[in-house]
């Protein structure tokens, strides 16, 4: 994260001279976790599913071809390599395997996905699964094929650009409803405690919940139903009050992030779907992640 939030910004860096600074930094932050999780005792091999990018920057492999167009990644599938390597426990030759990528922003992690969905194992179902983000990855299929692709949805489904985003850390709301017949809002907010934020799950809770309550328009914009006590006026348009000073609040501008997002994730779902060719495309099942 202090070499970039997001993926562009760490490709930068890595073309900067920070590769292996970033390299160091994803497998301390594995090695971290993965003694939390089990002895060294116990692990035969790690399998490890992440978008290119961060698999590039795992492998220390150069990730600059990634942003270029179109995407050129170093490859889309690496050979297995040696826990030692990236001081991960292990016994003698414990293979750290990655999970392939179809594309430069099609990575494993969707892969992965697909593959734990059972999108192979479902012959006569029709799935789609999107997988939200700032990159929004969507296949469409079944066991005899699959599509892919990405979308650049921007930031507003992990609480980036919003007025009070934050990540899913404690303090930030991740739930929200509104009883529109008294209106009350209950919020959940991660930890408990005050409220500090709204990451993307909030951002989506809380817009589903307003538009179900008539507080909000198909365009974003707050309706007279919101109460005056809820409400708050200020240099950034209207807003809705998540905390008792209103100092956290959800703003229409918020709103308009997540819609562009949303369409971006919906254009991507078109296209897919438009692959196919004419007649009616029925999707029995879907799944976001």
């Amino acid at each position: 994260i202090p070499r970039g939030a997001d993926v562009i910004s760490r490709i930068v860096a890595a073309e900067k001279g920070f590769l292996g600074e970033l390299a160091a930094s994803i497998r301390g932050a594995i090695g971290s976790m993965i003694a939390e999780a089990a002895g060294p005792g116990r692990i035969r091999g790690y399998v490890v599913a992440g978008n290119a990018t961060m698999i590039h920057l795992l492998l220390a492999a150069d990730p600059s071809g990634i942003r270029r167009v179109p995407s050129q990644p170093r490859a889309l599938a690496f050979p297995p390599v040696d826990a030692s390597e990236f001081g991960w426990p292990g016994g003698d030759r414990t293979p750290v395997y990655t999970v392939p990528a179809a594309g430069g922003w099609v990575g494993g992690d969707i892969v992965a996905g697909a593959v734990r969905a059972g999108f192979s194992r479902s012959p006569d179902a029709m799935s789609l699964y999107v997988d939200l983000g700032t990159n929004g990855e969507i296949v469409l299929g079944g066991a005899d094929f699959a599509l892919a692709c990405a979308c650049s949805a921007g930031p507003a489904f992990e609480g980036g650009g919003i007025r009070c985003g934050m990540r899913a850390d404690r303090g930030a709301v991740d739930g929200a409803s509104i009883n529109a017949e008294t209106g009350a809002v209950q919020l959940s907010v991660i930890g408990g405690g005050r409220v500090r934020g709204v990451c993307g799950s909030g951002l989506i809770a809380l817009t589903d919940a307003l538009f179900r309550a008539g507080w909000i328009d198909r365009g974003g914009q707050f309706t007279d139903r919101v109460p005056a006590g809820q409400r708050v006026e200020g240099k950034w348009g209207t807003a809705l009050a998540l905390s008792a000073d209103g100092k956290v609040a959800l703003w229409e501008r918020d709103l308009a992030s997540l819609i562009r997002a949303k369409a971006a994730v919906f254009a991507g779902i078109r296209s897919l779907l438009g692959a196919l060719g004419p007649g009616p495309h029925t999707i029995d099942r879907a799944l976001v992640s």
